[in-house]
Parts: structure tokens; sequence; C-alpha cells
């Protein structure tokens, strides 16, 4: 299942996490297309880059790209039933993404799944703190409109970095083209709260409950 999944991680300055991922990808996700969209002034540096032995790892500098543009960029990207967005300082473990596939494929009226998220922080250097970042939550009436509201009484990051199926966020993606040459403070938060009730009312959205 896992060659039905590609992933997608923005990224900005922060060259050594992305080292870090792709040694991570290698090791374990060797059947999924990855995607890094680098928006650094800086490329990441071509020994590295040609040191890839995974050809499914692609990575793009996207010099002078907004976030913006290069979320929208994802949809020219897509060619798998499934996609995932991380973050670069977040690891995924591969048993929970095949877990999350495996409840997409036998519950066609979800949209997204995704287990536990858990956050290390490093105190005085001498020992890891580990604490659950998001209370995130199934949201599975059978109502969109319902399922809308109920994440609109939470608005947090709930089905972000979920596994979600691709051709619900192509849809998302084209009503977020509206927003393209808008100006805001923020504009990350804009294509977290769009994606969010997008996915939300397009299917029902599921937390596997001690899921890591």
């Amino acid at each position: 299942m896992l060659s039905e999944l590609s992933i997608y991680c923005l990224t900005y300055n922060r060259h050594k996490f992305i080292k870090r991922l792709i040694n991570y990808w290698q090791k374990n996700y060797t059947e999924c297309k990855v995607y890094i969209l680098d928006g650094s002034d800086q490329e990441l540096d071509k020994e590295y880059v040609n040191q890839i032995n995974n050809k499914k790892i692609s990575y793009i500098h996207c010099k002078g790209k907004s976030y913006f543009e290069r979320f929208i960029k994802i949809s020219e990207l897509i060619d798998t039933k499934y996609i995932q967005l991380v973050a670069d300082d977040e690891i995924f473990f591969r048993y929970g993404a095949e877990q999350c596939l495996n409840f997409l494929e036998q519950n066609t009226d979800y949209s997204s799944c995704i287990g536990s998220v858990l956050l290390f922080d490093l105190l005085d250097k001498k020992e890891v703190l580990a604490y659950d970042v998001y209370n995130l939550f199934s949201n599975e009436d059978h109502n969109s409109y319902k399922r809308v509201e109920k994440w609109l009484n939470f608005t947090q990051p709930n089905t972000i970095y979920a596994i979600k199926r691709s051709k619900y966020f192509l849809k998302i993606i084209e009503e977020l083209k509206f927003f393209q040459n808008k100006n805001f403070s923020s504009p990350e938060n804009i294509i977290e709260d769009v994606t969010e009730i997008g996915f939300a009312f397009l299917g029902k959205t599921k937390k596997i409950e001690n899921l890591m």
C-alpha cells in the first residue's frame, strides 16, 4: 500500500532537518514517492543531493517561491491515490502509515486518517520530555456541515498532517487558488484552515487511538 502514497515536505532554511528526513525516508519509505519543496535562497548542496540513492525522492529547489506557491505546486506532482504532508522536523513511523492506508482502503467514506503525535523536547541536555502536542480527534458525523462545525469549535491542526485522499486534496487546492494573489499576514494559516475545513466537509476523518 505504501506505493500508493506520496509525501510532500515544504521547507525553508532547514537543511539539517531535511538531510535527516532524507536519510530516514531512504531506510523506511522505499516504496513512496517523496517530494521536498525547498524555498530557501541557498540550494541543498549538490554533492549530498547526488548521493540520494532512492530515485523516488525528489528535491526541488523553489528559490523565491512563497509557501502558498509551493503548496499549490503539489497539485502538479500528485499521481498517487493518497498523500501526506509532513513538516521538516517530523518523523512518521512506517507501521502507522500502513495502518492509516489500510483504514482508508476499507472505509471509503473517510477523507483522512491519522494516529497520535508526540513532541519531544530536550531539557538541559540531560532529559527528553515527550508529550501529546495536539488533541487530535475523529470527526465522524454523517452530516458534512456538522463535521465542519465540530472542527470550527476546535480550530486546531487535526488532519493537515494526516494521510489523505489525493482526489480531495486536489479539490481543496482548486479552492485555495482563489486566495493565491491575496495578501495575508499569515498565509500558512489560511492554507491550513481551508485544508482542514475541506477534509472535514468532503469526508469523515479518523484518529486511530494508540497508533503512533
